[in-house]
Formats: structure tokens, sequence, C-alpha cells
């Protein structure tokens, strides 16, 4: 099972047995994206692959690196996908202080959640029961986008679409039997869910002007 965790580094779930799983280790392959925007990163582009299957380890080794099996046989097709050495020390470093950044993340998540949610203007995301949110993204559904955007650009807060064309609906699936796919919720969430600053580096006066600009929307 691929889980495509890009997203997601520090979340996790927990059973019913109070054991916790980190979402990186839910599937038999995970990829994280190292994208400058995400929860951490690594000085540049990049990403990593995490697996406990050895055979998927030496297959995903050979892949990034030309498909070579040693440095003259190939024995599959690959690319050149090698994280270059500055960027690994980089994502090391960063890897030590992702905790922190990831409880900030969920610090001020939970301050929008509680002197935000009774605004009915704005639905606020939902966290599953026994699960932990990495928050990358702090989006909310609102009816008016365009509304709710000018109001937050009046009082000089980034607010954004995130997502304004579904997966289903980007030009390179013209030709999918899915792209015309009734997909009646996701069309109609896409252009209305707005991200809000969350980022771990905001301070708490920021954090306060956000929640100011939220409720007197």
């Amino acid at each position: 099972m691929l889980s495509y965790v890009t997203q997601a580094h520090g979340a996790s779930i927990t059973d019913e047995a109070g054991k916790k799983t980190f979402t990186g280790a839910i599937g038999d392959i995970a990829c994280f994206s190292f994208f400058p925007s995400k929860n951490m990163a690594v000085g540049g582009e990049g990403g990593m692959i995490t697996t406990s299957k050895q055979h998927y380890v030496e297959r995903l080794n050979g892949i990034v690196n030309h498909g070579r099996s040693s440095r003259i046989e190939v024995q599959h097709l690959g690319s050149n996908l090698r994280m270059s050495e500055v960027s690994a020390a980089i994502g090391s470093v960063q890897l030590l202080r992702l905790d922190y950044w990831l409880q900030r993340r969920r610090e001020i998540a939970t301050r929008y959640l509680q002197e935000c949610g009774a605004n009915e203007k704005l639905r606020m995301p939902k966290i599953r029961e026994n699960s932990q949110h990495a928050w990358h993204q702090f989006c909310i559904l609102v009816e008016d986008e365009d509304a709710f955007c000018k109001h937050m650009d009046e009082e000089l807060i980034d607010a954004r679409v995130h997502y304004p064309i579904p997966c289903h609906k980007q030009p390179v699936f013209t030709n999918h039997p899915q792209h015309n796919i009734n997909m009646a919720t996701t069309d109609s969430i896409s252009t209305k869910l707005v991200a809000i600053p969350v980022f771990h580096e905001m301070r708490d006066d920021e954090v306060e002007r956000v929640i100011s600009a939220l409720n007197s929307y």
C-alpha cells in the first residue's frame, strides 16, 4: 500500500490499544515532500520515501540512481533523483526541530479552533478522533471566498484559495475517463476552501491579528 503523506510530516493516528502510528509508517511505502512550503524543507527541492520492506529499499535505491544496481549495471528504468549532500544536511538539522515546529503549528491551530469556532460564517476543519494533525495548511470553508479573501486582505493577512482546481479537473486528465466524473462535493468546495497563516514562526501578536480578523468577518 502506498501512503501519500507528502504534507503530513509528524501526523499520527492512535488505535484502540493506544498504539501511536505516524503516517509515514502506515503503508508499505510513504512519500514525503520537502518543497519549501512544507512543514520542513531541505533548502530547495527534495523529497523522501520511507519503507520497512527491504526489497523496496533495494529497488528504490536503484530508481533514484539511474536504475543502477551497481556502478555499471542498469537493471531497470530510473533517473537522477539523488538528494545533494547539502540538502540532506539541511534536512537533518530541520528534522531535529520538527517536533517543536509541529507543536507550535498545533498551538496556533488550536487557538483558531477554540476562539473562532463560533463564527457561523466559517466552517473550521475537524480532527478525527485518536488522530494528531500536522497542520501543513489551515483551511477554512467559506460560502463567499471572494468576500472573505477581500476582508482578510484589508486586514493585511494572507488568505487564498489553496486548491482551486480538483485533481480530476486538471488539464492533464482531459482525456481520462474520470475527467468528467460527478464529484459534486469536491467540485463545490474546491473554490471555497481558503488557507490562512499557520506557520510555526508566527508570533503571538500575529496569531491575535488573524483571530481578530476572522471574528470580525
